[in-house]
């Protein structure tokens, strides 16, 4: 009967088999060959497993030390987990936060296309809005000097997954946790991560574009509008109600209509 040492070696030498070929080996292309998307799980693998290699090295060096009565080890010990914690989690929050993203996306694309417009055009979309005095926003002035970290901690503390920033009352931006966190995974080690600020991410050109895909209405638009305004842009997940003044006075994410149209049965975050 093979030992347990034994079976744990044959779990890690069959995710190795997966994981590290995939990520370093990959049709035999040079690292720079690959593609982003290709460098970024590598990236990630990488993290992954010396997050893992480290952390039995320090427990067992803690261990070993910890007989000979020395504390320099433990401190240490309990220095580094917080921050091989803080990676793997950042891994952990980007790719299952854009799974989700996905899926969701897939849903609604697949009912609202199935919907029938006599159902959709008595709904008047005031019914269904998040007003503004119930949004959860800021105004630009206010995140102009933040850190992108800050803001993703903000949307995290209030459990949302995104943030619309209004400039003198009209909308500027919407911006998805996905995308900054896309944006942190990006930096590589050009920019560390605690002074890369909203600024530096709004003037990248890619998420300038991110951040502006947006739809505005009237507050006297129905809902069957708005269906016909999605399915010709399935990139765009926000629409905004303005006044005569252009001011927002309200806001429909995609989930909101899917959870309205599924008759409240998702759950999902807008």
């Amino acid at each position: 009967m093979n030992s347990p040492g034994t079976y744990t070696l044959g779990i890690l030498q069959h995710i190795s088999d997966g994981l590290i070929f995939n990520a370093f080996v990959m049709e035999n292309k040079k690292w720079y060959q690959l593609g982003e998307a290709a460098n970024r799980n590598r990236l990630a693998t990488i993290i992954i497993w010396f997050t893992f290699v480290a952390i039995i090295v320090l427990a067992l060096l803690y261990y070993l030390l910890s007989k000979k009565g020395a504390d320099t080890m433990g401190d240490i010990f309990d220095t580094l987990i917080p921050l091989f914690a803080t990676w793997v989690g950042t891994v952990l929050a980007f790719y299952f936060g854009k799974e989700n993203f996905d899926i969701a996306t897939k849903r609604y694309n697949k009912l609202i296309d199935k919907l029938s417009p006599d159902v959709l055009d008595d709904i008047n979309v005031t019914q269904i809005m998040i007003s503004k005095q119930t949004m959860v926003y800021k105004d630009l002035t206010e995140v102009q000097g933040k850190k992108v970290q800050e803001i993703i901690d903000f949307l995290s503390e209030v459990k949302k997954s995104r943030l619309p920033i209004l400039d003198n009352d009209k909308i500027k931006y919407v911006i998805h946790k996905a995308t900054f966190l896309d944006a942190l995974n990006e930096l590589g080690n050009t920019v560390p991560a605690a002074n890369y600020d909203f600024k530096a991410f709004i003037s990248n050109a890619k998420y300038q574009k991110l951040a502006s895909s947006f739809l505005t209405f009237d507050e006297a638009v129905i809902l069957e509008k708005i269906r016909l305004a999605l399915t010709k842009d399935s990139s765009v997940k926000d629409v905004f109600i303005i006044d005569k003044n252009k001011n927002v006075v309200g806001w429909l994410t995609d989930t909101l209509i899917l959870r309205y149209l599924s008759g409240g049965k998702e759950t999902m975050d807008s």
